[in-house]
């Protein structure tokens, strides 16, 4: 099992040919969703990897509509790939192009996300042939599973080691459309919390690809590894490149070449983020959904009236009238509780149907529209304030 690593900028290759690494990710900003290479740097970086003893493999994971694939298949005609080893998509058309275009480099498919059953992994194998080099699983796929899957891949299969573990990958760019237009960047980064349960602390990218949301906790496996080595792997990856300190890597070099957990575990006292082995041992999401379940949703029918389902700041609430025999009048004196269980009581100085027709009162079923409430998002709840 050789282990994987990634790097954005010369200094990353030294560190991992002296860390023992085998292989290095290289993703420029055009054709990676993480990378942030320009395509002069990439080129020379590759020449340089492999003058280390590294495998250079190329990046090509973004998601992508027609312009952008187009856009992309013209900077991959003009690289000369013959600096690279393999390339990895996880795009089905980048890895329809590779396969008919590029017949002499291997490929190696991401399928972390969206193929959770052995047919659908067992599929595209066969659909790569000989030029799929290598498939990468999800880290929600707990190791009994893995070590039965990787018996019947045909291929080689390489899962995450050590790094962020990515939840939500979209095109949009839901930083930029929060922020004025003088502090909008090429990456932003920022934290989350969501408004349907207590988590919170959800790592926000944004770049010219979109936005990515991961985890406020890292992947992380290597205090297992004596059992990881025992599962057939071809590849365990530690991908750093999201830890805005660049001496990360470095202090966790030893991660490359380490074979006790006990050693593992030592390094880790180190690491800047806390870790998770999320579904490894097992996956009981099933058995969570009480737990997870965010009790200041809970309806309480006491008073209640409704749930606000959008709020445009400084402007106004929606609010949907659910509960049966209860009206939403202006005047009425109102009790609105948010996701994280603050409690704001406000007074309906104005009421209007969502047709912006003045109102006295929305019957149940109906929407309502009234002045905006601070710190009251979607989703909170909302109850009658008898006086």
């Amino acid at each position: 099992m050789i282990r994987v690593g990634a790097a954005n900028c010369f200094e990353d290759l030294s560190v991992l040919a002296q860390a023992g690494a085998r292989e290095v990710l290289l993703g420029s900003a055009d054709l990676s969703r993480y990378g942030t290479l320009p395509q002069d740097q990439l080129i020379i970086m590759a020449r340089e990897a492999r003058q280390l003893g590294l495998k250079a493999v190329l990046e090509w994971d973004i998601l992508m509509i027609q312009p952008e694939f187009e856009k992309a298949v013209t900077i991959l005609k003009a690289l000369p790939l013959n600096e690279f080893d393999a390339i990895r998509v996880q795009d089905p058309g980048a890895f329809e192009w590779v396969l008919q275009n590029l017949p002499a480099i291997k490929i190696q498919l991401n399928l972390e996300t969206g193929n959770h059953n052995l047919e659908g992994v067992l599929t595209w194998c066969r659909y790569g042939g000989n030029n799929l080099e290598r498939v990468m699983l999800s880290s929600q796929l707990p190791a009994s599973t893995l070590r039965e899957w990787i018996q019947k891949i045909p291929t080689g299969v390489e899962v995450l080691g050590l790094g962020p573990v990515l939840i939500l990958y979209t095109p949009r760019h839901l930083l930029t459309n929060q922020l004025p237009e003088a502090e909008a960047a090429e990456h932003l980064r920022a934290t989350a919390s969501s408004e349907e349960s207590f988590h919170s602390g959800f790592r926000v990218l944004e770049n010219k690809h979109g936005t990515l949301v991961f985890l406020g906790k890292d992947y992380c496996l290597m205090e297992l590894i004596e059992e990881i080595e025992t599962l057939g792997l071809a590849a365990l990856r530690l991908d750093l490149r999201l830890n805005e300190n660049a001496e990360t890597l470095k202090a966790m070099a030893g991660l490359f070449k380490v074979t006790s957990h006990v050693a593992a575990a030592d390094i880790l006292e180190n690491y800047p983020v806390e870790t998770t082995r999320c579904f490894y041992k097992s996956n009981n999401t099933d058995k969570a959904f009480v737990r997870l379940k965010n009790e200041n949703l809970t309806r309480r029918d006491e008073n209640y009236l409704g749930e606000v389902v959008e709020a445009a700041k400084d402007s106004h609430l929606i609010i949907h009238v659910r509960a049966r025999g209860q009206k939403l009048m202006a005047g009425q004196k109102l009790c609105l509780i948010n996701p994280q269980g603050e409690e704001h009581q406000v007074t309906v100085s104005s009421l209007q149907t969502i047709e912006s027709q003045d109102a006295a009162e929305i019957a149940a079923g109906d929407f309502g529209v009234v002045p905006y409430v601070r710190l009251c998002p979607a989703k909170s709840t909302v109850y009658l304030v008898h006086q």
